[in-house]
């Protein structure tokens, strides 16, 4: 066999091998490698997508230095934790882990994400409307915890404001 027909059989064997599917299901060589490199990038932003969460995941529990890093962490966790859902209860405990702050000082941030941190704060100095109280859900859930703070994701993405904040920069800054 010429080295040409080797490196034909070989390539051929290649493009099968990751073709998705039998060769059969296609109608030309061209059409397999198609598939295989449409494949390989589908597999690719899965992969991309993937490392982004992990990376997410991996930022839980390390230093938060300012407040709004703390909320960012926080909305991040919750999206995590019940992704999917329309909003999600954050108690107390898990907000220490997520911003690595003492459990009191997590009851300060649910009242400073809730009912804003004043005028010299650096969050809105009226609180967040995606941002509720567990304690005052109960008349809705009888099973809502003490504290907590419910993050309301439909809320969320109607603020451009946090989306971009919270969400937005949050990811941008993991793809650093």
């Amino acid at each position: 066999m010429s080295d040409e027909a080797l490196d034909h059989a070989a390539f051929r064997q290649l493009v099968w091998a990751l073709a998705p599917g039998d060769a059969e299901d296609y109608d030309t060589i061209v059409d397999g490698a198609r598939a295989a490199i449409e494949e390989h990038r589908e597999l690719q932003e899965r992969v991309d997508d993937l490392e982004q969460r992990l990376d997410r995941i991996g930022d839980i529990g390390t230093e938060k230095t300012n407040k709004e890093q703390k909320v960012a962490a926080i909305v991040t966790y919750a999206s995590q934790k019940d992704g999917g859902m329309r909003g999600t209860v954050v108690k107390p405990k898990e907000i220490a882990g997520v911003a690595n702050v003492s459990k009191r000082y997590a009851y300060d941030l649910i009242d400073d994400i809730v009912n804003g941190d004043g005028e010299d704060g650096s969050l809105r100095d009226d609180g967040y409307l995606w941002a509720l109280d567990a304690s005052t859900q109960t008349a809705v859930d009888k099973d809502a915890p003490d504290r907590g703070l419910v993050v309301d994701f439909d809320r969320l993405h109607d603020d451009p404001e946090s989306l971009n904040k919270f969400i937005n920069e949050t990811s941008a800054e993991e793809g650093r």
